[in-house]
C-alpha cells in the first residue's frame, strides 16, 4: 500500500554558518542574540551577500515541544487515514544528530506544512512504528529533521512540498 506522511507544525528553517573565534566574539559583543545587530551587518561580518544564502547547511522542521508537531497520513487515494491527536506521545528517541560546531544559526521561525514522505509498505499503516530524527543545534534549537517507519529511514522518500510562512527571525551563537 502507498502512503503519504505529512509533517506540519511550528518550527524553524535554520541557516547554519560556521564561524571563527573572532566572528563569534564580535557577534556576542554586538548583541546578535538580543536582536541588536541588523542582518546587513551580520552578512558583512560573514562575508556573504545575506544571512539566508550561501550558508554551510540548512535544516528545516518542527520543534519537539508539545503541540508543535502535527502528523497526517494519507492513503494512495489521498484519503486521511490517521491524524495525530493534540497530546500524542511521539517517539523522539530513535536518532539524535547534533550541530555543535562554532556557528551562527539564523533561525526563521516558521509555521505550516514542512515536508512529506511518499512510500510503500506491505502492511497497514501503524502510527506506533513512527520515530523521528531530532537535530539539536547547540543548546538553543531542537527540530525534527527526519523520520523512520518501522526502523527504515525514509529520507530517500522525502519531498519538500510544504507550504509554510515566516513568523520572525532569531539568531543563536554556538
Amino acid at each position: 500500500m502507498k502512503y503519504t506522511i505529512e509533517i506540519h507544525g511550528r518550527g524553524g528553517e535554520c541557516y547554519i554558518h560556521l564561524i571563527d573565534d573572532e566572528q563569534k566574539e564580535t557577534l556576542i559583543d554586538s548583541g546578535v542574540e538580543q536582536d541588536q545587530m541588523d542582518s546587513d551587518k551580520i552578512a558583512e561580518l560573514l562575508n556573504k551577500p545575506d544571512v539566508f544564502s550561501e550558508s554551510d547547511d540548512i535544516l528545516l522542521g518542527p520543534y519537539t515541544e508539545p503541540l508543535c508537531l502535527w502528523v497526517r497520513v494519507l492513503n494512495e487515494n489521498g484519503d486521511l487515514i490517521w491524524e495525530s491527536p493534540d497530546e500524542y506521545d511521539y517517539n523522539y528517541d530513535y536518532e539524535y544528530k547534533w550541530v555543535d560546531d562554532k556557528s551562527l544559526i539564523a533561525e526563521d521561525y516558521v509555521k505550516g506544512h514542512f515536508y512529506s514522505y511518499h512510500f510503500e509498505i506491505d502492511e497497514e499503516f501503524n502510527p506506533e512504528n513512527l520515530s523521528f530524527i531530532v537535530t539539536e543545534m547547540g543548546e538553543k534549537v531542537e527540530i525534527i529533521t527526519g523520520l523512520y517507519y518501522n526502523e527504515v529511514n525514509l529520507e530517500n522518500f522525502k519531498d519538500y512540498d510544504g507550504d509554510y510562512w515566516s513568523k520572525g527571525i532569531n539568531y543563536h551563537v554556538n
